[in-house]
C-alpha cells in the first residue's frame, strides 16, 4: 500500500473525540506487521512495541478527529 492510499484510508474513518475505536483500529492493523506486541490500555490508548537493544522511542499522536453536529440551518 502506497502513503496516499494509507491516507486516504485514516482520513475516511470515523473518529470523533471519545470515539477513536474504528482509528485505533486501522492504525493496529497497519502497525502490526512491524511491531513485537500491539495492545489497548484500559484508557483506549494504542501500544505498539518494538523489541530491541537500541535506544528508546516514543511516537505519541492523537487518533481523534473534529466532531460537528449541525443544530439548525438558516436561509
Amino acid at each position: 500500500m502506497n502513503y496516499l492510499e494509507t491516507l486516504q484510508r485514516l482520513n475516511a474513518c470515523h473518529g470523533p473525540s471519545g470515539d477513536e475505536r474504528d482509528v485505533a483500529a486501522l492504525l493496529k492493523e497497519l502497525g502490526a506487521p512491524y511491531v513485537d506486541d500491539c495492545h489497548f490500555d484500559v484508557m483506549g490508548n494504542l501500544i505498539l512495541h518494538k523489541k530491541g537493544s537500541g535506544p528508546r522511542v516514543m511516537f505519541a499522536a492523537h487518533m481523534d478527529s473534529l466532531g460537528l453536529i449541525v443544530t439548525h440551518i438558516e436561509d
